[in-house]
């Protein structure tokens, strides 16, 4: 992901998390995607929602996509701690645990 460094300074001023916590999303197993956002405005951007797990917290990454390239630019990112993309993403998290504990089950 590219991140502008505008967008890297306002994460940091207004959010304090750098582009690194963000794309720590990538490496949730439970990482959410929304495309498009559903509050982009321009219908343009889309979202991630995954765990920073060397914080302990849940972020959001609004980015785009540059049709030339397929090349993800990050726009904002922030530490969420309600709403949508909370609740939504701890009802996947639990629902693919149970899944998975039931696949389980079956092979024992």
């Amino acid at each position: 992901m590219v991140w502008r460094p505008e967008d890297v300074e306002h994460m940091w001023n207004n959010h304090k998390i750098t582009p690194d916590e963000a794309e720590e999303v990538f490496d949730d197993p439970y990482l959410l995607t929304y495309s498009p956002d559903y509050a982009s405005k321009s219908g343009l951007s889309d979202r991630y929602v995954g765990e920073c797990a060397s914080r302990g917290v849940l972020v959001v990454i609004s980015y785009y996509e540059i049709e030339r390239g397929g090349i993800e630019y990050g726009a904002n990112a922030w530490i969420t701690t309600g709403g949508k993309p909370f609740r939504e993403y701890h009802e996947r998290r639990i629902a693919l645990i149970e899944a998975a504990e039931k696949t389980e089950e079956k092979e024992e």
